[in-house]
């Protein structure tokens, strides 16, 4: 049945009297997968080579899954499925690997009855084609593979006994005496948007399969069953310019369209000099936002766009550059706390490498460690020749000077997070958020606005809050200082505790580092589970590691470097 030909018409006949109930049930949402690379090379002339020297070919196929939630998911190659023994080619296996190359399933022929559960995430799925004729192989450069996404919740469609019923969703038909060979026609109506919304389809989804059962009794039920597609219509392209109309409505006004990213650092100042010279006009601006504001952009509008388009480019430009603009978007709009939020985040992506509290002071141990020994060569080099010094030839750095470079620009760096972090709590009222999020129930006409709002506001002081704590707690590692500043964590974490739990994705980077300040390694532990558990990377195993090696717990400590290996190879698993 296809969703694009409305009304689908269904005839039933049967051979003797029967009651029937007919059902349909879609319980699997299609996928149809593109291979992103197609590669032919023979294979090894020792192993794979059919007798009298005959070399055999691959053609391997590369595919790329998105999961974006957890689901079971079955994968099949629609050219090669259905037959085994009879193919013409000499196999078909396939197998599904994880972002960090490990194997999560494989199989081969009629794969698409067996379901793996897959958490979320990019998956990278290879196909193996055999066969001694390289031509052959040339021919399925283009095949494709299908992913059959498990639904949660099987959907239903319903059926009708007349077709003017059908369009306008009257009346259903449920059940009825078949009499023998009198034909009963009945009527299949489309899915609304509203059940495909719910039932929350995967991404590209072309069809959805289940089956349809036509006898009352349940005997007849579990015998007669038949396959049932239902075929659905092609999702809507994506923009060309990839944006909303907001941004690109303030892109065409704030520059031309031959403007480069590196020429934007100079052009906000100006249209800022232009918005306040149309704020100025008084009268005749408002008068004419008025008279034509369906077509024009009052100068409110222009304002806050231009605000959101420097706003967006704060991440994207140098430091330098992202200060001139910060600084302007401060002067004109002193209360947006969150173009704070926005320059730290670009401070953080150039100095200020995202680590694990225990990855962080192994690494500052081992910065320590290579300099002085750098040290003591530099100076066994300088006392046996003693010529530099003479000549009046200029030395480099030593290790140690380079050490307190270092060190004094990430002291900069943490103390110029803090100091921005500071304008959003500060500026925040933290006892309105509190009485809003107190309120049982918000009956205000705008209370849907209002909540957006209060959200934003929290998210806001939640990220400044967490970018704070941790900058401190940096400077107190590198210090060696801690105990001094435990007390200002402690109040850190209070406030937030006070919004979100501690194991909420927003703040569990901090909730690490304050269990890291205060030696609770049994926390960091169950932290760092929930991040394993969302998504998995070596920094997480390198981090356990240093935690049981803390504990001393070396049996814990093997384990996980075991562990480690298997769960990152350093290749995809070979056929």
């Amino acid at each position: 049945m296809h969703a694009a030909r409305g009304v689908h018409r269904i005839e039933i006949s049967s051979l003797t009297h029967m009651e029937i109930q007919p059902q349909i049930q879609l319980k699997t949402a299609a996928v149809v997968l593109k291979a992103n690379e197609s590669k032919i090379t023979p294979l090894s002339a020792t192993r794979d080579v059919i007798p009298e020297g005959r070399q055999i070919y691959q053609n391997l196929f590369s595919f790329t899954l998105n999961v974006a939630k957890p689901m079971e998911i079955a994968v099949y190659a629609p050219l090669f499925n259905p037959i085994l023994y009879e193919s013409e080619f000499e196999s078909q296996l396939w197998m599904i690997f994880d972002s960090n190359k490990a194997m999560i399933a494989c199989g081969d022929a009629n794969s698409h009855t067996f379901y793996t559960k897959l958490e979320k995430g990019e998956y990278t799925i290879r196909l193996q084609i055999r066969h001694e004729k390289r031509e052959a192989l040339e021919k399925i450069n283009e095949s494709n593979m299908v992913a059959l996404c498990k639904l949660a919740t099987p959907l239903n469609l319903d059926f009708y006994t007349e077709y003017n019923q059908c369009v306008i969703s009257g009346q259903k038909f449920t059940a009825s005496l078949l009499n023998r060979n009198v034909p009963k026609v009945l009527y299949l109506g489309p899915l609304t948007q509203e059940k495909l919304t719910k039932a929350n389809l995967p991404n590209n989804c072309s069809w959805l399969a289940g089956t349809i059962t036509l006898p009352k009794d349940d005997f007849g039920k579990r015998t007669d069953v038949h396959q049932f597609y239902y075929i659905l219509n092609p999702s809507e392209g994506s923009k060309k310019n990839g944006g909303n109309g907001s941004s690109s409505a303030v892109a065409n006004v704030g520059i031309t369209g031959k403007t480069k990213v590196s020429n934007i650092n100079t052009s906000p100042a100006g249209a800022i000099a232009m918005a306040n010279a149309l704020a100025s006009a008084g009268d005749s601006a408002s008068t004419c936002a008025a008279t034509d504001s369906n077509k024009k952009l009052t100068v409110d509008e222009y304002s806050e766009g231009l605000r959101d388009f420097q706003c967006s480019m704060l991440t994207k430009l140098d430091y330098d550059k992202a200060e001139k603009i910060y600084d302007e978007i401060i002067a004109a709009h002193p209360k947006h706390l969150s173009a704070h939020l926005l320059l730290i985040q670009n401070i953080e992506s150039a100095e200020m490498k995202v680590q694990y509290p225990f990855t962080f002071a192994k690494s500052l141990k081992e910065n320590n460690k290579g300099n002085n020994t750098f040290d003591c060569t530099t100076d066994r080099t300088t006392t046996s020749t003693g010529t530099d010094t003479a000549s009046g030839t200029s030395s480099s750095p030593t290790g140690d000077d380079k050490q307190k470079d270092d060190n004094q620009k990430l002291r900069n760096v943490a103390t110029a997070v803090v100091r921005l972090a500071d304008h959003v709590i500060k500026g925040t009222d933290k006892d309105a958020l509190l009485a809003f999020y107190g309120l049982k129930s918000d009956t205000r006409p705008d209370a849907v606005k209002i909540k957006s709002n209060m959200d934003k506001q929290r998210n806001n002081l939640l990220e400044a809050l967490t970018k704070t704590g941790i900058a401190i707690a940096k400077l107190a590692t590198l210090e060696n200082n801690v105990k001094e500043h435990l007390e200002e964590l402690d109040n850190i974490y209070m406030e937030i505790i006070k919004f979100v739990d501690a194991n909420d994705s927003k703040v569990i980077q901090f909730s690490l580092w304050h269990a890291y300040v205060h030696g609770q390694y049994g926390r960091m532990y169950k932290y760092l589970q929930k991040l394993f558990d969302d998504k998995r990377s070596r920094e997480h195993y390198d981090e356990l590691n240093l935690i049981a090696e803390a504990l001393k717990y070396d049996h814990l400590q093997t384990l996980i470097q075991r562990m480690t290996v298997s769960a990152f190879p350093q290749g995809y698993r070979l056929f």
